[in-house]
């Protein structure tokens, strides 16, 4: 038998049409239908040309077959329309987290999921809202049960959550041409009218929360890192290289670590450790930026608590500004006195400057009748007799408290001394403790400083 050779082509091309419905077929009960569109070609959905418009523009509806009676089953849920070309989130930077807020302007859409193959008029499901503007939107709030568009949802193209909590009742063409949702205002809400009598079928807001990256800010406790420890400090916030933006808002963060206010007597404050056991890595009222390096802020979490402790050094006992005077005659009678400064600087400095309080130490042994002590001439107000004579007592202590005053003492006196006699009978033996002073030196001189 013989076949023209237009007819064997005839018989490859059916083959290959039904061949390709087939496979299309197979396709679709396999994984879905799936189509995909660059979403640059796809305009915003508030200049979409298949939205249509009320007359009085409060509501719209989308679709060309909005206004008929043409029906689109795809007979199966899942068809999803894939919109290429729109990025996703920023990628996160050191020292950065994703926080979520509600998107303002237009959500971007990723892709749109048919999730009803038809849509059929129940216009009492919007029978109690009460937005005059609607109202003049037919007349009819009964159930028509008509068919017309299938329902789709839009899905976010940075988070790939659903960017509105709604069906979209929508052509496929529409959905292949809107990659923009308007999100985040009063009127960003969608409307669809039953394409029949004109009634309001549906009406939800399109607001949708998205994903976005801010700088990290961490919260720094101050540890006195000793029970005996007076004082408090409250805790700081610091932002990741001294941001000023944490999730969308300016906020007021520090820049530099808290001065310590915690003291512990017969100790100094030497700086901060990240541990208890610690040595010092950071000074007092450090800059932020430094700290954040040294502990690696950028590998932390947001929110992290971040706990510095005090270091401290024990004082050394205090000195004499002379060596202690000790006279002793017959092994039956001592004396001896030195001064000491009462405030006492980092540098431990033992000179004295004008206007500094000090201390005069005073031991005497052997049961003494009474004690002397005569200050310089400008100082006689802390000159004192000291009587013995109605106690019995084999030591005696005791303590004059003095201040260098301000005026009266030659600008250019270098020292003090005082004289401290004891008593006993006949018997009588004097030291003589000085104290040194800074000529010309006052403790005005800081306060003018200050004031400047």
């Amino acid at each position: 038998m013989h076949v023209s050779r237009k007819s064997s082509i005839k018989a490859g091309i059916s083959f290959l049409a039904y061949a390709g419905i087939a496979i299309s077929i197979i396709l679709f009960f396999l994984g879905g239908y799936r189509v995909r569109v660059l979403a640059e070609e796809c305009p915003h959905f508030s200049s979409n040309g298949w939205v249509s418009y009320s007359p009085d523009r409060t509501a719209f509806t989308i679709g060309y077959g909005d206004r008929s009676t043409q029906i689109y089953d795809y007979s199966k849920r899942g068809l999803t329309i894939t919109l290429f070309g729109i990025t996703g989130p920023e990628e996160l930077g050191e020292g950065q987290h994703y926080f979520e807020k509600l998107v303002v302007g237009e959500t971007r859409v990723g892709y749109w999921k048919m999730n009803h193959p038809q849509g059929q008029c129940i216009h009492s499901a919007t029978s109690d809202y009460r937005i005059s503007a609607l109202d003049k939107m037919g007349s009819n709030r009964g159930n028509c049960f008509r068919f017309y568009n299938a329902g789709w949802l839009p899905f976010c193209a940075v988070c790939e959550k659903m960017a509105a909590n709604c069906l979209f009742y929508i052509t496929e063409q529409m959905a292949l041409s809107t990659a923009y949702l308007p999100s985040g205002t009063a009127y960003s809400n969608y409307f669809y009218l039953c394409p029949y009598d004109n009634s309001l079928e549906n009406y939800v807001p399109t607001n949708h929360k998205c994903i976005f990256v801010s700088d990290n800010k961490y919260k720094v406790i101050y540890n006195s890192n000793d029970s005996e420890a007076s004082g408090s400090m409250e805790a700081d916030w610091f932002m990741y290289n001294n941001s000023v933006e944490y999730e969308g808002a300016v906020i007021d963060v520090g820049e530099k670590l808290s001065e310590c206010v915690y003291s512990v007597a017969g100790k100094s404050f030497l700086g901060w450790s990240n541990r208890p056991d610690g040595e010092v890595l950071f000074s007092d009222e450090q800059d932020w930026i430094s700290v954040q390096e040294v502990i690696d802020a950028g590998a932390l979490t947001d929110k992290s608590s971040i706990r510095l402790y005090a270091v401290w050094e024990q004082d050394p006992e205090p000195e004499s500004i002379v060596e202690t005077k000790i006279i002793d005659v017959d092994n039956t009678f001592g004396l001896s006195a030195y001064i000491v400064r009462n405030l006492r600087d980092k540098d431990m400095r033992d000179s004295f400057i004008r206007g500094e309080a000090g201390t005069l130490y005073i031991y005497a042994e052997g049961d003494i009748d009474y004690l002397s002590v005569e200050f310089p001439k400008e100082m006689n107000s802390y000159s004192a007799v000291l009587d013995y004579t109605d106690e019995a007592e084999n030591f005696v202590e005791e303590t004059v408290e003095f201040v260098i005053p301000l005026t009266g003492i030659p600008d250019e006196t270098d020292s003090i001394c005082i004289k401290v006699t004891a008593y006993k009978e006949e018997k009588v033996v004097s030291c003589y403790p000085m104290a040194v002073i800074i000529p010309g030196q006052s403790i005005l001189d800081g306060l003018r400083t200050g004031l400047r």
